[in-house]
């Protein structure tokens, strides 16, 4: 039985997609969600300078809840949105271990991984993970 979902999330359609997928789950099982963000190590500009690293905390949580996980608000479902510092493998194992989840849907690829048919984010929580893992391809826009 599926009590725990825990879903990445980067503001990517992907992620989006994998969100989406995660809250009609959640809806069909009664699950919670936990959607998660990690900040890395990668400093984030905006209008030409560099953010501190609060102001860059400070955007990426108003980012996280009010845009990124926006379709969770309405969707009825008990969640959590949660934004981690570290890399998002080792942030997303880690909160999957300790919050005792039963799956973990991350789209196929996130920001600036190019053509790659998988990223290197999702190949590496396949290959770690303790956890089942679900794994979304980009739908099409029309789909």
């Amino acid at each position: 039985m599926i009590k725990r979902i825990l879903v990445g999330v980067d503001g990517s359609a992907n992620s989006l997609g994998a969100l989406n997928w995660t809250i009609a789950l959640a809806q069909q099982t009664n699950a919670e969600v936990m959607a998660v963000h990690a900040m890395g190590l990668k400093p984030i500009e905006e209008n030409g300078k560099f953010l501190s690293p609060e102001e860059a905390r400070h955007i990426t949580a108003e980012l996280l809840d009010s845009v990124w996980c926006a379709p969770l608000k309405n969707s009825g479902v008990k969640h959590q949105n949660l934004l981690l510092e570290g890399s998002p493998v080792t942030a997303l194992l880690e909160i999957a271990d300790e919050s005792a989840v039963d799956l973990i849907v991350v789209g196929t690829r996130g920001h600036s991984l190019g053509e790659a048919s998988i990223g290197s984010t999702a190949h590496r929580i396949i290959e770690e993970s303790k956890t089942p893992v679900v794994v979304l391809p980009p739908r099409p826009a029309d789909g």
